[in-house]
């Protein structure tokens, strides 16, 4: 089972070191990685470091994306045009959303995840589902059920959100942090939101949470200061709280409330459409 990890980086070169050291160091199965790392296009320095650490760590298969930089805060969307943008050229099994500041805690985790998968897929053999897997990421509010923070997707997942209002792996409507708490409502069987309704969703998670596999080097788990990714993209998500978010998130009542309802339909039809197909 091939496993895509997706990781944008930008001006971090210890972090990203560090992070691909994380992979070689607890990855059972090497051979069935694939790293898509996104630069910018402005961004020569990054550039030059994720191609020397590429030939570093050779045994390791690296895809490196260029993008086009936006910037301004109206325009910029780390999920549309990074994680999305990989996620449709990424050909793994698994697709797990990823970043630059995070490292890898427990060894052999993929075996765990593989085995999780199988396991799982047995009572979901369109395997239309997403797996949460823990890291140290405190939830944005303490009343909210854990959830992790980089989900990761099987690829008929990837390919059935995709087709619906979602737009791609990640609701294209959150261009900031957010999209994570947004494919749990979708997934889950029910969520309470930080609004105070609850959304029901397809029942269709897989939870990794006997314990952390990812450390979150950032400023949320006061191991880092704020460098310039995380001064742009809180940038970012203040603005969109501004324009409608509510109790610190950066998304209206509107996706939760009534888009996320009906993402969930579209996938129960495209599941529906899949269980004709098989018998």
């Amino acid at each position: 089972m091939r496993i895509s990890l997706i990781v944008p980086t930008r001006r971090r070169e210890q972090l990203f070191r560090e992070f691909i050291h994380s992979v070689w160091e607890m990855t059972y199965h090497k051979k069935d990685i694939d790293l898509h790392i996104i630069c910018d296009d402005d961004d020569t320095q990054s550039l030059d470091y994720v191609l020397a650490t590429r030939k570093e760590y050779i045994k390791l298969d690296f895809h490196v994306h260029l993008v086009k930089r936006k910037n301004t805060i109206q325009e910029f969307n780390i999920n549309e045009d990074y994680y999305n943008f990989a996620a449709r050229i990424a050909q793994g099994d698994l697709i797990w959303i990823l970043a630059d500041d995070l490292e890898i805690v427990t060894p052999n985790w993929d075996v765990d995840l593989i085995t999780e998968v199988n396991n799982f897929s047995v009572k979901y053999p369109d395997k239309i589902f997403t797996i949460s897997i823990l890291d140290n990421t405190k939830p944005p509010s303490h009343k909210l059920k854990k959830f992790g923070c980089f989900p990761c997707f099987t690829k008929e997942a990837k390919n059935a959100l995709e087709k619906t209002n979602n737009g791609g792996i990640l609701h294209r409507g959150i261009r900031t942090w957010g999209a994570d708490f947004v494919n749990v409502c979708i997934f889950d069987k029910e969520r309470e939101t930080p609004m105070g309704f609850t959304v029901f969703g397809l029942d269709r998670i897989l939870e990794l949470h006997k314990k952390n596999y990812l450390n979150h080097k950032s400023w949320h788990t006061k191991q880092t200061g704020i460098d310039e990714t995380h001064y742009w993209i809180g940038h970012v998500f203040n603005q969109m709280k501004l324009v409608g978010g509510r109790d610190g998130l950066p998304y209206t009542d509107t996706i939760l409330r009534d888009e996320v309802p009906i993402i969930v339909g579209q996938l129960r039809k495209i599941i529906k459409e899949y269980d004709k197909k098989i018998g």
